[in-house]
This record gives C-alpha cells, structure tokens and sequence, in this order.
C-alpha cells in the first residue's frame, strides 16, 4: 500500500483582488510541498474570493481568472492541486 499526504487549506481571500490572491494561493502551494504533500486541496471561489456579485457575469473576471490558474499551472507543474474554478456557460 502506498501512502500519500495531502494538504488543505483555508486562505484570507479577497473579491476580485488577483494579485494578492494568487499569491496567497502561490504560498499555500508552496508550504504544502514544503510539508510533503504532493496533493493540494483549496477553497471554492480561492481565486477569485467571494463576493464578486455580478463581476461573475463580466469577461474581465474571467480573464485574469484564467490568467491566474494559468500561472499557477506554470510554476507549480510537479503538485497535483485541486483549484475550484467557475465557468460561464
């Protein structure tokens, strides 16, 4: 049987600040692999923080939503993470 850690987290997320959510996002992941993990479970809504309202239905919000999933893609390819994103369908 093999083992595996895996780590949550609950991050101080803010509506619609991407910069400082991401890097909040950036240092969980960070101190998860730190710890071991090679799992990562975050927060519904960790990138875009809660509360956008309506900003949901704008293309904006989408942009630097993806951008910033993107990014994360990017710098931490060797984490199996769980990001809850939302669509616009």
């Amino acid at each position: 049987m093999r083992l595996l850690k895996v780590a949550t987290c609950n991050l101080n997320q803010w509506a619609m600040d991407f910069d400082c959510n991401l890097n909040n996002i950036k240092e969980s992941i960070t101190q998860a692999k730190q710890a071991g993990a090679v799992i990562r479970l975050g927060p519904e809504l960790e990138i875009t923080g809660y509360g956008c309202e309506d900003h949901f239905l704008e293309l904006d919000t989408i942009n630097h939503g993806s951008v910033s999933l993107f990014v994360i893609f990017l710098d931490f390819h060797d984490l199996v993470f769980v990001c809850m994103v939302f669509l616009r369908c």
